[in-house]
């Protein structure tokens, strides 16, 4: 939704998903989901708060997204990375364990 709210005026937003491994070990393979949006962008400023509880930019936001997804990738042992430009862009880059069935 972030990524849909950023592009007022229409854009596209890409979803990639890939498989990392570290050192070559199975132990350490993890999987990397990309949301880039082609937006707004933020400034460090807001950058900074991004997974602040209720922190939000817009008229309508809860400011609770971010900070589940964070959450939510960290009890499964992954981080969450954040870049950003403003009138660039923001890519939020989800990295978790690869989990076999």
């Amino acid at each position: 939704m972030n990524a849909k709210d950023a592009l007022p005026h229409g854009g596209t937003i890409d979803i990639i998903g890939v498989k990392c491994t570290q050192s070559g070990s199975k132990k350490h393979d993890r999987v990397a989901i990309e949301i880039r949006d082609h937006g707004c962008g933020m400034d460090a400023q807001t950058k900074k708060r991004v997974f602040e509880p209720f922190f939000t930019t817009k008229t309508q936001g809860t400011g609770l997204g971010m900070p589940i997804v964070a959450r939510f990738v960290e009890r499964a042992g992954g981080f969450v990375e954040v870049e950003s430009t403003p009138n660039v862009g923001t890519t939020v880059r989800l990295v978790i364990p690869l989990v076999a069935h």
